[in-house]
């Protein structure tokens, strides 16, 4: 677990990724060369999910593409998280992995499980990760959500680019407003 190694040369040096157990797992832990790796206080994935629901929603395995979809839909969510029955994050199932898997098998995709077409390397990201470095890994990566994931392997949620947005128009607006005050107690 404190295997470390650096992040592509895109991404600040402040951050790291650890690689067990076919997950990624990326912090802004500080190293010692870079300690300034707590991003901007207040500005973190914690933060953005703030007053979203708890609940992960998962399915196991051995969960049928055509129960995955209902999920999906009636949770209205993108993604699920696929989960063994030890609890342990194996794989994260979304609404663009099934369109793939159905342009490729045609009908034949009801037929199959949740671990036929998952993502096995799932990216994880640390509570603690800035909201902008986030959603450049989200960008790069073409990801949808990310696992939101503790140094220790705790699932604490699933992040979603929609959930990214919805946090960067808040924050602009509360900008806006500040501004508004400003400007209304100069004049």
């Amino acid at each position: 677990m404190n295997a470390f190694s650096p992040l592509p040369r895109s991404f600040p040096s402040s951050f790291a990724l650890w690689c067990a157990a076919s997950a990624r797992y990326v912090s802004n832990r500080p190293s010692k060369a870079c300690p300034h790796g707590e991003g901007v206080p207040g500005k973190t994935i914690a933060t953005a999910l703030t007053g979203k629901s708890a609940s992960i929603i998962s399915v196991v395995p051995e969960t049928g593409l055509a129960e995955v979809t209902h999920v999906v839909a009636t949770r209205r969510i993108g993604a699920v998280v696929v989960m063994d029955a030890a609890r342990k994050l194996v794989g994260i199932l979304s609404e663009r992995d099934v369109v793939e898997a159905f342009s490729q098998r045609g009908k034949a995709v009801l037929e199959l499980k949740a671990a036929d077409i998952m993502t096995r390397d799932v990216t994880m990201v640390d509570p603690k990760m800035p909201v902008d470095l986030t959603m450049e890994i989200m960008d790069r990566s073409c990801f949808g959500h990310l696992p939101v994931c503790t140094e220790d392997g705790e699932l604490t949620g699933i992040v979603s680019i929609r959930d990214m947005v919805k946090y960067r128009i808040m924050l602009h607006q509360h900008d806006v407003e500040s501004m508004k005050a400003y400007v209304t107690r100069m004049a």
